[in-house]
């Protein structure tokens, strides 16, 4: 690394945070501008539009209600909890537990609660501890887990053990999921409103009076259920409002669910979770030391409650603060079932917090084996994303070669000449006895390219090379070069690269930078293609394109969109094709490195040549 180094990635981060900022701003706008009552309808009703497509797949409209099987029933003091099992799609468990009041009155509420990032998922403490608190107070609970946590672990070690789960897990299933058009978030939504069938089926529970609540992964969850599913009377997401603006300066973007592709776009921001729904109740819980910063959640209800006043329904949204850290402590768990009871059933409760988890991890385990992979015929969320990808592959063969490039440029959101930024050289000094310089390749949108011009003594005959991603300064004014040739480093790479990861470490130092690229409705792979197009066209005559390793994705697209900007290719693929990448696991560095959609119209071996 170079003292140059994090001042490039700084500069380069501040261009796409401006980006953040400026989108943000629109959103703040168009919700002080909703003037009339059609206004407000017409921005709810395209929010809510966003959403369904944003968090596919999707459940058929027309669905039967889901097979709920009961493994067994376990008696509490004034209530009873019983482990189901829920087909929420063919070959595909939801273990769960129904926490149900005994004697439970008729037509009770039902409350979704949705386990957040814990591996014990369901079974962990505080979540059953919520289902007890609910039932407590004579509403009945649904507790659930997300793929990857509890009993629905999907990457195993040989002997049954996990090799990753939670984040991580859902890192790597959503971008897969990327790939063939669906996204993590809809993946989730899909359990929930399987869940939810499942609980207005109870005969015990009144369907038109459900709610929902979460803590962390499961306030995720929740908030985006509730603007997904109009069934939901009430939510009480816990330990995840905040802003987008709060989190830039802070955690970042964090993981697969928890952002929507192109949300940024339309100024979409945490507190549309709840107004897109508007008068529909719903309470904020937030903790006051949050690594969801607690300035963002204030700044969340303030803008919620600009569409709640609108209504005429500004109590219908408000902020429960507990003391502490992150988590799901007893106060918030006590405003949460409040909330319920007041909204779903008009009835005021004074919830006593649980002290005792009700059951141990042995009594909570809902499957035989502690495992839903290892039930009949059931497949993991990897098959399933797999066989979407081979479905895709085989539909998209009779895509002729003009469509199939008119669907790259679209996809990957490359501009064409003339639209994009435009660069020029900047000299910063001269190194190797005038033959080598020092520079960058300062963008028109601000950004910053670190390069190095190297010009032989005596060059050879033949083309330039142009070398992207390599260490334009550490590897490119150290190397003596025969042609004639300039050293890029597009955004993120090489000299560009940013010193801290995103997401926990596992997907690398281009990730962080990637989330934001897919929120404001680009890609990473368009911007570093078209970085590379302007290196190009800063050289004059065409070059020869040389890369390898993650930027070569965006060399190859680079080079099949504009071939005349090049003179030759020397492009080695760190891997052969997206679909290898559904034969493992674990996707790594290569999830910021994804075209979004993409095998419904190509993959990388569709460009070679």
């Amino acid at each position: 690394m170079t003292q140059d180094n994090p001042a490039v990635s700084q500069v380069n981060r501040e261009v796409l945070l401006g980006d953040v900022r400026a989108a943000l701003a629109h959103g703040c706008e168009l919700r002080s501008g909703l003037t009339t009552k059609q206004k407000l309808q017409a921005w709810q009703a395209e929010r809510r539009h966003f959403l369904r497509l944003a968090c596919t797949p999707r459940p058929p409209e027309d669905r039967a209600a889901p097979k709920v099987t009961r493994q067994w029933s376990r008696q509490r003091n004034g209530y009873r909890i019983e482990g189901v099992l829920i087909q929420v799609r063919e070959g595909q468990t939801l273990p769960a537990h129904f926490y149900v009041p005994d004697p439970c009155p008729k037509n009770s509420a039902g409350v979704l609660i949705c386990s957040g990032h814990a591996f014990e998922g369901k079974s962990y403490a505080s979540y059953q501890q919520a289902g007890a608190l609910v039932a407590q107070n004579k509403m009945v609970a649904l507790v659930t887990e997300p793929f990857d946590q509890g009993e629905r672990i999907q990457d195993r070690n040989p002997d049954g053990s996990h090799r990753s789960w939670g984040t991580q897990s859902h890192n790597n299933t959503g971008g897969k999921a990327l790939l063939v058009g669906w996204s993590q978030s809809g993946i989730e939504a899909w359990d929930g409103m399987i869940a939810l069938d499942a609980l207005a089926a109870r005969p015990e529970v009144d369907g038109e009076r459900l709610g929902v609540m979460g803590n962390s992964g499961g306030g995720t969850q929740s908030a985006q259920l509730f603007s997904l599913d109009e069934r939901i009377g009430a939510a009480a997401p816990s330990c995840y409002l905040t802003s987008h603006l709060s989190l830039a300066g802070a955690a970042g973007p964090q993981d697969a669910e928890q952002w929507h592709l192109g949300g940024l776009g339309l100024g979409l921001d945490h507190a549309d979770y709840l107004a897109v729904r508007a008068p529909a109740p719903g309470l904020i819980c937030a903790t006051e030391d949050d690594f969801f910063p607690i300035e963002g959640t204030r700044s969340c209800l303030a803008e919620a409650q600009k569409i709640y006043a609108a209504v005429g329904a500004k109590d219908h949204v408000q902020l429960e603060v507990a003391p502490g850290q992150h988590g799901w402590h007893p106060p918030l768990q006590a405003a949460a079932v409040r909330w319920m009871a007041r909204h779903l059933q008009g009835r005021e409760v004074d919830p006593r917090p649980v002290e005792a988890v009700p059951m141990t991890p042995v009594e909570a385990q809902v499957t035989e084996s502690g495992c839903v992979l290892d039930l009949p015929a059931e497949i993991s969320l990897h098959t399933l994303l797999t066989r979407e990808a081979d479905h895709l592959a085989k539909a998209r063969r009779t895509m002729d070669p003009a469509s199939r490039l008119e669907s790259v440029r679209y996809l990957t959101r490359i501009r064409e000449a003339g639209k994009r930024p435009t660069g020029t050289w900047k000299e910063l000094k001269h190194d190797g006895g005038q033959t080598h310089q020092k520079g960058l390749v300062q963008l028109s949108d601000g950004m910053q390219l670190p390069a190095t011009r190297v010009t032989p003594t005596t060059p050879t005959s033949g083309p330039g090379h142009l070398i992207v991603g390599q260490g334009a300064w550490q590897r490119g004014l150290m190397t003596p070069a025969e042609h004639t040739t300039l050293w890029v480093d597009p955004l993120t790479m090489g000299d560009a690269q940013p010193n801290e990861g995103a997401w926990y470490g596992h997907f690398g130092h281009s990730a962080r930078d990637a989330a934001w690229c897919f929120q404001l409705g680009h890609t990473l792979v368009g911007r570093q293609a078209e970085q590379i197009m302007e290196a190009a066209r800063i050289m004059g005559e065409p070059p020869v394109l040389v890369a390898k390793g993650l930027v070569a994705i965006a060399a190859l697209h680079a080079s099949a969109l504009e071939p005349s900007l090049f003179a030759a290719t020397r492009i080695e693929l760190p891997f052969p094709s997206w679909r290898s990448l559904f034969d493992r696991a674990n996707i790594g560095y290569q999830f910021a490195f994804l075209v979004p959609g993409a095998l419904a119209a190509y993959d990388l071996q569709d460009l070679v040549g």
